[in-house]
């Protein structure tokens, strides 16, 4: 009763709901010619899904005059049966009728488009359906949104069936290359409908639509007054249609630049971050690292032929894989001839900093930059615009202090300076055990030597973090010389200077992971729990044993010592009784054996005596 009231109704066709069924039934059983009323239909091009091109001109493009030999994809049937049944309710009195056709819907927020954004930033694979060839009509939602508020105020009357779609007439392939290029590395994976439906994330709605094949050109409303937001389609617009997507989500790079003495915890402070706003870690000695022995990887696969090295431009005679070679080849003699302070030499951990830095889960995410640069020239070298790659990123909250020749996109957000003494520094290295220290670069000479070379070149007046306060970019002193300070405490100030994480929480899968990793973590402290019960009663059971068994030995000793003590002491009296009272006592119990009197012991007495 209460839509039925309405003088304006807009049925969405899209859900799949029964809805749209009942409100026409409904309005068809009390139409009348006084009831005045507006009905708009909104589906979308599943309803053409099948439809087949002209047979006279398989290029010419479909239009709003072909709408009624239009065929419905299968599971979409109901919605045009409703909007033939609107069609017919419009020509009678009483009830005017309009059905908008919306191409594949695209919004910051809303179904398919924000998951494939999403899938990319968070460094999924983006796939197409076959080759990709397929045309697909596409529309913003604020676009549709604004050609429905023109058909209710102003209803067109030369036609009931209107398309709605951008100017585009991009592909499947030409859509996807446009996101996974702005916000990835541009790579496509191609699959069958079989593979797709094992890709995580899939869903059989956004198949359909990817599986349509429809060059359509709207006609209508070309004539409207409106503003268009994105006439170009998603394309010509991805840079704009990324940042709203990011607006809309509260989601951004966040980099954040670590700057301390050798030793102070910074690659510690840097972990517990990097787990808090799920950001890489980039530490330069490490990537410098995983950097070579990714080139060897690369120049093996080529060599073996196997791996994703061989074949094409990666084949082992080709240019590229001599490049590559040469390549690695340099940075070893670079390293075999470095005697300079660090591990590896400066450009080498520059060529590979920057190249991590160009790589899209940075782009996307931001990183943690673990104690590099450390001077205002390897700086200025690491943040300098070598050639800003394309699509240029659009930067949505620009520093206008940031020189132009700086590449802004890399340029950190935050700098954290962590202030500690190298008396504290060395009083903690010197309570580490040796063993823990053994093979790495916290020994006692080696961190001396690396402290004096950082102070050197970190004085009041020349230090880098006066040249990111320069730029507005404000140093975050945290002083860590307080032998108190526990480093959840500092977590805490970090976190409440930083903010709260601009990315996305973590999918179902990393949920899951981390629930069976604090299940697996829980098992193994219980059974460690369990396994120092036993041990700590077995300990008690061999404590108690060893002490009974000492006791027992005290005891026997006391014992050998008190009847050796008896036996001193006895002595004297047993001489005596040998020498002054046995001969006599032997004489007389002798004599009393002879004689054998009646009462014995009288008559010893009697001989005693």
């Amino acid at each position: 009763e209460a839509i039925l009231a309405c003088d304006v109704i807009v049925i969405d066709l899209s859900r799949r709901d029964y809805c749209g069924s009942l409100i026409a039934a409904a309005l068809e059983e009390v139409q009348s010619p006084d009831m005045n009323k507006r009905v708009i239909s909104v589906s979308n091009v599943l309803t053409w899904g099948k439809t087949k091109r002209h047979p006279d001109d398989p290029d010419a493009v479909l239009t709003e005059e072909d709408y009624r030999r239009r065929k419905p994809w299968p599971t979409i049937k109901d919605a045009v049966t409703v909007e033939k049944s609107l069609i017919k309710m419009g020509k009678a009195p009483g009830v005017s009728a309009w059905c908008v056709c919306a191409g594949f819907l695209y919004h910051p927020g809303y179904g398919h488009f924000g998951m494939l954004l999403s899938n990319v930033w968070q460094g999924l694979p983006l796939w197409s359906l076959g080759a990709g060839k397929n045309y697909l009509p596409t529309i913003h939602l604020d676009d549709l949104v604004s050609i429905l508020a023109e058909v209710v105020e102003n209803p067109p009357r030369e036609t009931h069936y209107i398309l709605a779609m951008d100017e585009s007439h991009n592909t499947q392939e030409e859509i996807l290359t446009a996101i996974g290029t702005y916000l990835g590395t541009g790579d496509v994976q191609r699959k069958t409908m079989e593979s797709a439906m094992l890709t995580p994330g899939f869903s059989m709605n956004l198949a359909e639509t990817l599986q349509l094949d429809l060059n359509m050109q709207a006609g209508c409303i070309r004539e409207m007054p409106i503003a268009w937001r994105y006439e170009g389609g998603i394309v010509d617009n991805i840079p704009q249609l990324v940042n709203e997507w990011k607006e809309t989500h509260n989601i951004a790079p966040l980099k954040i630049l670590l700057h301390a003495p050798p030793g102070a915890g910074k690659t510690f402070y840097g972990h517990q971050l990097a787990d808090h706003y799920e950001l890489p870690l980039l530490n330069p000695d490490q990537l410098v690292a995983d950097g070579l022995a990714e080139l060897e990887r690369t120049i093996a696969g080529a060599e073996s032929g196997s791996g994703p090295s061989a074949g094409g431009a990666f084949a082992a005679d080709s240019e590229e894989m001599e490049a590559v070679r040469h390549q690695l080849f340099n940075h070893r003699e670079a390293i075999k001839a470095h005697a300079g302070p660090g591990k590896y030499p400066a450009e080498t951990v520059l060529h590979f900093l920057r190249a991590k830095l160009d790589t899209p889960n940075v782009r996307n995410q931001g990183y943690i930059l673990d104690g590099y640069p450390t001077t205002v020239d390897e700086a200025r070298e690491l943040f300098a615009d070598g050639g800003a790659r394309e699509p240029v990123p659009l930067i949505a909250h620009p520093n206008p202090a940031i020189p132009a020749d700086l590449n802004q996109s890399w340029m950190p957000d935050v700098v954290v300076a962590f202030d500690v003494k190298d008396s504290v520094i060395h009083s903690r290295i010197m309570a580490q055990p040796e063993s823990a220290l053994a093979g790495t670069r916290q020994t006692e000479d080696v961190l001396m030597k690396r402290l004096d070379e950082w102070r050197a070149l970190n004085t009041d007046d020349n230090t880098i973090l006066n040249w990111f306060d320069e730029m507005e970019i404000h140093p975050l002193i945290i002083n860590l010389d307080s032998p108190t300070l526990r480093s959840t405490e500092v977590m805490q100030q970090l976190i409440k200077a930083i903010g709260v994480p601009h990315n996305f929480g973590p999918s179902r899968e990393e949920i899951g992971k981390k629930r069976a990793a604090l299940e697996e973590a829980a098992r193994i402290e219980q059974a460690r729990l369990a396994a120092e019960d036993v041990a700590r009663q077995t300990e008690e059971r061999v404590r108690q044993i060893k002490a009974q068994k000492e006791w027992t030995a005290k005891m026997k000793q006391v014992e050998l010592q008190e009847e050796e003590v008896l036996e001193a002491h006895s002595a004297p009296l047993r001489q005596y009784l040998l020498h002054n009272v046995m001969p006599t006592l032997t004489q007389c119990l002798i004599e009393v054996c002879k004689v054998r009197p009646d009462d014995p012991v009288d008559y010893l007495a009697d001989l005693l005596f």
